[in-house]
């Protein structure tokens, strides 16, 4: 004696199947805990640049580190004005052996290049009105 047709059970484990792999998915997916390891877990943006000889205003925020194809580039945040960032960086990079190449100002955007042998930098700074901080954009790379 069948108490189920054929029908009736293939239905319900197609039925099962639909359902029940996308719930398990969901379920494997939010509970899903990646392996980090500690090293990974501790790195922090501002020790990325232990390796950088250019100093920083005391109160700055990093908000990018990047290999570039020519070099590498640093942004970040100080609430000195453009002008003054400029200034901090005339004096520390001269003071190091840097030449100035060339600098450009229009109203509160500042841009200044340096050179030392083949290594070149270039400071860009510009005031942003909405948070009252300037923002620094600095280009390290090599000429050849």
């Amino acid at each position: 004696m069948q108490i189920y047709s054929q029908k009736y059970i293939t239905f319900a484990l197609g039925t099962l199947a639909v359902l029940g792999i996308p719930v398990y998915s969901y379920a494997q997916f939010m509970t899903y805990k990646p392996d980090i390891n500690k090293e990974r877990q501790e790195v922090k943006g501002s020790q990325d640049m232990t390796d950088c000889s250019l100093p920083f205003p005391t109160d700055y925020t990093l908000l990018s580190n990047s290999q570039t194809t020519i070099g590498r580039q640093l942004v970040f945040h100080t609430s000195k004005t453009a002008l003054e960032l400029q200034t901090f960086y005339q004096t520390a990079l001269i003071e190091q052996g840097w030449q100035k190449e060339r600098e450009t100002q229009l109203e509160e955007f500042y841009s200044t290049e340096y050179k030392n042998g083949n290594e070149r930098v270039k400071i860009t700074s510009a005031r942003q009105e909405k948070s009252g901080k300037t923002l620094a954009i600095i280009d390290i790379y090599w000429a050849d």
